[in-house]
């Protein structure tokens, strides 16, 4: 884009501007040894902890300077939504199938019901049975 591509501004209007906001911007990125940005904890690999941050972030909207994007954003329109949802999952290593396999491995198994109901009827018999003696 060429200043002559540029809109005319009035000059009243233009006065009343900030005149930094005209200034060119240089955006300077170092690697930082993370795996891209997937790697939100920034440890070197893609992993669950990654993910669960991620999920920590959903439904934020970002405020403030954002030159490179914030974790989580990866689509960089200020909010981390279920488009980033998406880049995230079909971008983690091995695809959605390798990240919902992940979960599941990671998932602590919850009691049953019938479990808690056989736990407490085992200790109403030990009670009973103390009781009696």
């Amino acid at each position: 884009m060429t200043t002559s591509d540029l809109l005319e501004v009035p000059e009243d209007e233009f006065a009343a501007m900030n005149p930094f906001m005209f200034r060119p911007s240089l955006t300077i990125i170092f690697d930082d040894g993370s795996e891209g940005p997937l790697d939100i904890d920034k440890d070197g690999d893609i992993d669950l902890d990654d993910f669960n941050l991620f999920m920590g972030l959903i439904g934020s909207e970002l405020d403030g300077p954002l030159f490179t994007g914030a974790p989580g954003d990866f689509d960089f329109n200020r909010v981390v939504d279920l488009n980033d949802f998406k880049y995230f999952k079909e971008n983690y290593p091995g695809g959605p199938a390798a990240l919902a396999a992940a979960i599941s491995a990671a998932a602590v198994p919850e009691p049953g019901s019938l479990t808690l109901v056989m736990a407490g009827l085992t200790c109403m018999a030990m009670r009973r049975r103390r009781a009696r003696a």
